[in-house]
């Protein structure tokens, strides 16, 4: 009985090594790519915005399982005059590269720009859907674009107005086989029942 009570406990010992290695901060390098520079209400000579998504680059630290808000990019406008006439809105798609891990994937921020009253312009990051990134023994890492929005007076000239953030999380891969924790659960269960049975017959 003793050599399958060293085999179980070595098992057990060896699957808590591994969950707790899954519990470490997983650093992540990122970089983002910068998309062209587009302008808003063409058709019209006076309203006018431009704006364009910078690429950006850095690192993440993340926990397996815990959300984390990060930036993927910088946002750069301007604006142009107020009219007295408001309102007008318009929505674009800007569609830029995202690689972390080595891995690329296409991220998409939809941005709506509203020509408004009092001289100003509502800058509007609209929700997207999730993008996943298989990152393979690192586990799936989920970018989620969040939205966001913000006003600004007519006449501005172009500058980094803000951030594209986003929130994401690395969560393991689905596994056919029990988890190491359960696994070392369970070993060491078997183990004490073990050592029951023998205080019992001595």
């Amino acid at each position: 009985m003793r050599p399958l009570l060293a085999r179980l406990l070595a098992s057990s010992l060896l699957a808590l090594a591994a969950a707790t290695a899954h519990a470490e901060p997983v650093t992540l390098g990122y970089s983002s790519t910068s998309t062209a520079r587009h302008e808003f209400f063409v058709d019209d000579p006076v309203v006018t915005a431009e704006v364009q998504i910078r690429g950006s680059s850095g690192s993440w630290s993340l926990q397996r399982g815990v959300s984390k808000r990060v930036t993927l990019a910088d946002v750069f406008l301007s604006t142009g005059p107020a009219v007295a006439a408001c309102c007008q809105a318009e929505v674009h798609d800007f569609v830029f590269g995202l690689k972390v891990a080595g891995i690329t994937q296409q991220m998409t921020a939809a941005v709506r720009m509203t020509e408004i009253a009092n001289d100003q312009y509502q800058f509007d990051m609209l929700d997207r859907p999730e993008v996943f990134f298989d990152l393979v023994s690192l586990g799936v890492l989920s970018v989620d674009v969040w939205s966001f929005a913000f006003q600004l007076r007519a006449n501005n000239p172009f500058y980094n107005a803000s951030y594209v953030f986003a929130g994401v999380r690395l969560s393991e891969r689905v596994q056919a086989v029990p988890l190491p924790a359960t696994l070392a659960l369970a070993s060491l269960g078997l183990v004490m029942l073990n050592l029951q049975r023998t205080r019992r017959r001595a």
